[in-house]
This record gives C-alpha cells, sequence and structure tokens, in this order.
C-alpha cells in the first residue's frame, strides 16, 4: 500500500502521480474481478480433506464454503463432498476424484458443463425451461442431460454411466456415436469406441455406485 505524506510546500511530482493512478486502477480491476467471481454452489456436506484449485491457488473446502466457475474439486482417497448449486441442482463427489466445474448449471447462462478428469460423482439436475442443456465430460464421452438423476465414472479411457431418472445421452468424443439410457439403464464406453448398447445394470452394480457417491 502507498501513504503519501504532505508537506506545507511540497507538492507530488507527476510520476508520483502517475503512479499512484495505476495502483488505483489496479486496486479497482482487482475489485471488479471479486464481483464477478460470485459464487455459483456451496458445500452442503462433506466427509475428509477436499480442496478446490482454480488460477493457480488451492484452497481447503469445508461445510458452506463457496464454490466457482473454474474450480477444480479433489477429493483424496476416503473423502467425499456434496455441492448445492444455485438453481439447487445437486452433486455428490466420491473418493479419488477430480472434477473442473467449467461453467455453471443455472439457469439462463447457457449450457453448463463440468469436466469429471477421473473419479466418480452422482449429479441431480433440476429443470429448466431456460436451460439450454447440461454437460459432464470425461476423457472419452460426453453425458448431456437436461434435467434427471445420474452417476458417471471415469478413467483415463473409460466412461461408465447409469441413470437414476430421466433420461442421458451419452456420446463418444471420438466418433460422436451416442446412446439414449432411461431409468435404470447404463452403458460403458472405452477408449474410441461407441457406447455399449444400453442394458439394465443389476442391482449389485447400482448400489456399489450409489455407496461411493454418498456423502454421510
Amino acid at each position: 500500500m502507498l501513504f503519501a505524506v504532505w508537506r506545507p510546500g511540497w507538492s507530488p511530482s507527476r510520476s508520483m502521480i502517475l503512479c499512484a493512478a495505476v495502483v488505483g486502477l489496479c486496486l479497482a480491476a482487482a475489485t471488479c474481478v471479486r464481483a464477478d467471481e460470485a459464487a455459483i454452489g456451496r458445500v452442503i456436506k462433506q466427509v475428509g480433506n477436499v480442496v478446490a484449485m482454480r488460477n493457480g491457488t488451492t484452497r481447503a473446502l469445508h461445510i458452506g464454503a463457496d464454490v466457482h466457475a473454474g474450480d477444480r474439486i479433489v477429493t483424496p482417497a476416503r473423502s467425499r463432498v456434496k455441492i448445492e448449486f444455485a438453481d439447487s441442482s445437486i452433486i455428490s463427489i466420491g473418493a479419488s476424484t477430480d472434477l473442473e466445474l467449467v461453467t455453471p448449471t443455472d439457469p439462463g447462462r447457457g449450457r453448463g458443463v463440468f469436466s469429471l478428469i477421473s473419479g466418480i460423482v452422482r449429479m441431480l439436475l433440476m429443470p429448466s425451461d431456460e436451460r439450454d442443456g447440461f454437460d459432464i465430460e470425461t476423457r472419452t464421452a460426453v453425458a448431456s442431460v437436461r434435467s434427471t438423476e445420474w452417476m458417471i465414472e471415469a478413467a483415463d479411457d473409460s466412461t461408465a454411466v447409469v441413470v437414476l431418472a430421466g433420461r442421458v445421452v451419452v456420446a463418444a468424443r471420438a466418433s460422436g456415436q451416442d446412446v439414449l439410457l432411461g431409468p435404470g439403464i447404463g452403458t460403458d464406453q472405452k477408449g474410441d469406441m461407441p457406447p455399449s448398447a444400453p442394458k439394465k445394470w443389476g442391482a449389485k452394480r447400482v448400489a456399489a455406485f450409489i455407496e461411493r457417491t454418498t456423502v454421510e
């Protein structure tokens, strides 16, 4: 911070005035950036240590903490977190997961996009006529919805999706070939291959996905 001390007969030089003006502009810009970075959601449940990374900084999350567009949420082993967004949509993030909140779920703000780098999540997306749609992207596939509840797991070269309610379209990133899933129906997609034919998942596999995305 700069301080100017006035003395009788003293006047600031042009360079000092310019410097003060530049500092003022920088502070104003920083204030604007902070104003633009409004929270898109908040943590409502958490188990273990969870962090959010953005713009080269890392911060610890806790119940009540805000999350922002561009945050990369990372959960170590045995850690989980549940986040509620401004439109009341909820995502439950399982252990050992890396998820980037690319754009928010808010209606009227275009198409929401999250990037699941690895791990498992369960998403409850609230219905809205104003939302253009919502995608969760992995390295190999894209799951697209408007309103539904579903779970998705991503690894380096595979994606698995199962629907609990509503409908989800799952497309291979390489070819664009897609399948439509309804309640209880899932698909497995690997590498550059198209998604497998939709089929009803066994109760044991669905229960395992639910358990891994439950945050108590």
